[in-house]
């Protein structure tokens, strides 16, 4: 029953957000063959997302809004969805590769494996629990008790207890290092593509300082009160930010994406009902974007995928976002509430992440020709810049005479919209 109460919440949040915004990203990725930072060239006012990217890196059914929020972020975690992972991994992919057959080898792997981890762990848990006479949800609590207490103490157990042991604690060594392989190659990747002239050939100058700053900033995580730390940002910049930061994706790449008049975004959004080629254009021009990756056209990029991408993504976060702040309880650790400074500190880590995107895109609006309508115009098509990345994959959609036709080549002669800031 305590499984249940978050394998099917996290089982329908794969269907309907994990597999749909793995293969955004993995798409949006491989078209540009570049990182988060120059990735955001499509959107321009949008590009503030970049920075948000680093700076981030029961019973029955609960109709709270707690146990559907950690499966979105659980899903997005376990994804990679949201921190720039997928983006950078995928533009190093061949540009006609089909990234349709790898979102669904991926992220169907990822959750089967979950599943045999699952029957692993809850074994365990379940003659801990024989052994103890204690129903298992008091076996252990949530957090780290059941990676640092609970399952070794049943390793104990086991004949030859030190092998195992020593097999579990260099599993999770390795499992921390797989990820933040990840983790180091979107910061390095954004930092390079951020100052190409200073940083484009000096990678090793740019991974060392940048391992020992997240050293130097980890380092309190392993303090007496690591745990408090960890629990902190966990609940504060973790999955709120995560989930803020997949629903500006969406509306940066489905929304805003190819957009040439704002207008043209907002008032005739009802002429979609009778077919109108313009409605949702942002959305129609990232589809068109992989159908020429993948060379050949599917009427299911306009129904599953457009549903997913349109309405059912954006709303299903939407709903967890408002539910989970209805529902907010101050968070604890090991039945120590965290005092008012704590909470407070907690929300302005969440605000000083997520203030980046307005932040940025005000900065652009300011430095911006022409009035405020033209300035968003400009912000809201695509950079001069924004093509794929070799000559020989760009075709007639992207050469200098099809973008001068489209208006794309609409740009402020400072360069702002293809700029960092």
């Amino acid at each position: 029953m305590r499984a249940g109460a978050f394998l099917i919440p996290y089982f329908v949040m794969l269907v309907v957000t994990g597999i749909p915004l793995f293969f955004l990203e993995s798409a949006f990725g491989q078209f540009c063959s570049q990182g988060p930072i120059n990735i955001w060239r499509a959107v321009p006012i949008m590009q503030g997302s970049s920075i948000l990217v680093c700076a981030s890196l029961i019973k029955g059914i609960k109709s709270s809004g707690k146990v559907w929020k950690d499966a979105a972020t659980q899903t997005f975690y376990s994804l990679s969805i949201g921190w720039g992972g997928v983006m950078t991994l995928s533009s190093y992919s061949n540009f006609h590769n089909n990234m349709f057959k790898d979102t669904f080898v991926v992220t169907l792997t990822n959750a089967g494996t979950s599943v045999l981890a699952g029957f692993a762990i809850f074994s365990i848990l379940g003659h801990m629990a024989y052994i103890y006479q204690m129903p298992v949800g008091e076996v252990v609590k949530e957090g780290f008790g059941l990676a640092f207490i609970a399952y070794p103490d049943a390793l104990s157990k086991l004949p030859i207890s030190p092998l195992w042991s020593i097999l579990f604690f260099f599993m999770l060594l390795t499992v921390g290092l797989d990820s933040q392989f990840t983790g180091i190659e979107v910061l390095t990747t954004c930092l390079t593509d951020a100052f190409p002239k200073f940083l484009s050939n000096k990678r090793s100058l740019v991974t060392v300082p940048t391992c020992l700053i997240l050293y130097l900033l980890g380092l309190p995580c392993v303090s007496r009160a690591g745990i408090y730390w960890v629990t902190l940002m966990d609940q504060f910049v973790a999955s709120w930010v995560l989930l803020f930061l997949t629903l500006f994706e969406i509306i940066g790449v489905c929304y805003i994406y190819g957009e040439l008049d704002l207008l043209e975004t907002f008032a005739p959004r009802a002429a979609a009902v009778t077919g109108s080629p313009r409605a949702f254009a942002g959305g129609n021009r990232f589809i068109e974007d992989i159908e020429m990756m993948l060379g050949k056209k599917s009427c299911g990029f306009w129904l599953w995928w457009r549903a997913c991408w349109f309405c059912i993504c954006p709303g299903i976060i939407v709903v967890i976002l408002v539910w989970s702040l209805m529902t907010f309880t101050s968070p604890s650790y090991g039945g120590v509430p965290f005092p008012g400074w704590g909470l407070a500190l907690g929300w302005c880590m969440t605000a000083f992440v997520l203030v980046w995107i307005p932040a940025i895109a005000g900065w652009k609006l300011l430095r911006a020709e022409g009035n405020l309508w033209k300035r968003l115009k400009t912000l809201c098509s695509p950079a001069e810049d924004w093509h794929p990345f070799l000559d020989a994959h760009r075709g007639e959609r992207y050469s200098k005479e099809s973008r001068q036709a489209r208006g794309d080549d609409t740009v402020d002669p400072n360069g702002i919209s293809s700029s960092w800031l």
